[in-house]
């Protein structure tokens, strides 16, 4: 009765471990499924799919713990592209057209001649409307490498006008925290990220509770 119950027990054990493993591969398929630009190896949050698809075949990591961090990225990554949006949306109509595109690259410092601009519109306009929807913008950032990736260049017009660092490794969830504390809504967090350097968000998580206080006041 003891080894019954024992083998029973495994089995059970077993049976729990394995519908967890599987709930959890439908999650990360899921995640996915809706953005396939993740499994391109220049995207910056490739890393955590590769990561949880190796912990899920018994590697090293908590695929739960990643399938969390990876989701929370997600959302960041979705606010900074949705303010991006609104920004290139000079007319407010919810999508770009040609000359909303050639702004936007004009501001990122991409080619903005108009063969570009066509040229872009011919690929990342899918449905052939004329204009780019939110989704085609999105798919369009996700394919280049993510919100990081677009803003890059960006990114380097300021070093050379300014001097600062873009090299600096930023924890984006300590960063978002920090700022949270200090009256820094999300919001104003993904309008940031496209005009200042990763470097200006590590600043902001070393600010002391009272520099923090002196911010939300």
């Amino acid at each position: 009765n003891l080894y019954l119950q024992s083998s029973t027990a495994c089995a059970v054990a077993y049976l729990a471990a394995m519908a967890a493993r599987k709930s959890l591969d439908n999650r990360l398929y899921e995640i996915v499924a809706q953005r396939r630009y993740l499994d391109i190896e220049n995207h910056h949050l490739n890393y955590y799919v590769k990561s949880i698809r190796a912990a899920l075949a018994g590697g090293e990591g908590d695929p739960e713990d990643l399938l969390d961090h990876l989701e929370k990225e997600l959302e960041a990554e979705q606010e900074t592209l949705a303010r991006a949006f609104k920004l290139f949306d000079n007319r407010g109509r919810n999508e770009l057209g040609p000359s909303d595109v050639k702004n936007m690259h004009k501001y990122l410092g991409f080619p903005c001649e108009d063969a570009d601009v066509q040229a872009l519109m011919t690929m990342i306009d899918q449905d052939k409307s004329g204009s780019v929807g939110f989704g085609e913008f999105e798919e369009y950032v996700g394919k280049m490498g993510g919100s990081q990736k677009l803003f890059e260049e960006r990114q380097k017009r300021i070093k050379d006008k300014l001097g600062y660092d873009v090299s600096a490794d930023v924890d984006t969830e300590a960063v978002a925290a920090a700022m949270d504390a200090a009256g820094i809504d999300k919001e104003a967090q993904a309008y940031w990220k496209m005009v200042v350097t990763p470097s200006e968000f590590t600043e902001a998580a070393k600010l002391v509770s009272c520099q923090q206080s002196a911010v939300r006041h």
